[in-house]
């Protein structure tokens, strides 16, 4: 709800609490802290700080990878939290790996209709777009229809 009303200094103030208290009650492995990883991670993004982001999305995103498996929900997740941050930073190439991934994953364990799913088309026709892509935007745009 902060970050929405782009209050970011309370935003980060209370992600960077429920961190520590994830890390201490739950150990860096435990999916409760490498969420609230990405949600930083997230969080940093919207604020433009990509730095601190990449490190708080590939540290969360390559733990989740080794403990959970890169096909698990949450690993996926975070791939297109990557992809996002990639294309922020300029990566294209790296981001349309990562998000096209992201949905292909998503698209073989869930529906088309899933919404985990749905955000992952929509993340891929928003790049698509982004990069002056037309053809491949509404491609997945008419996806969502």
């Amino acid at each position: 709800i902060l970050q929405e009303k782009e209050e970011w200094e309370e935003a980060e103030l209370l992600l960077t609490k429920a961190l520590t208290t994830y890390r201490d009650l739950f150990g860096e492995k435990a999916q409760p802290t490498l969420e609230t990883m990405g949600e930083m991670g997230d969080l940093l993004l919207a604020m433009g700080n990509t730095s601190d982001a990449q490190k708080h999305l590939e540290q969360a995103m390559e733990t989740s990878e080794r403990v959970y498996g890169r096909g698990h929900p949450l690993t996926v997740k975070l791939i297109g939290q990557l992809g996002k941050l990639r294309q922020a930073q300029g990566d294209y190439a790296k981001a349309e790996v990562l998000l096209v991934e992201c949905f292909e994953v998503n698209k073989n364990t869930r529906s088309l209709q899933h919404k985990k799913t749905r955000d992952a088309i929509e993340a891929l026709a928003d790049y698509y777009a982004f990069v002056n892509k037309e053809s491949m935007s509404k491609k997945y745009s008419g996806m969502l229809e």
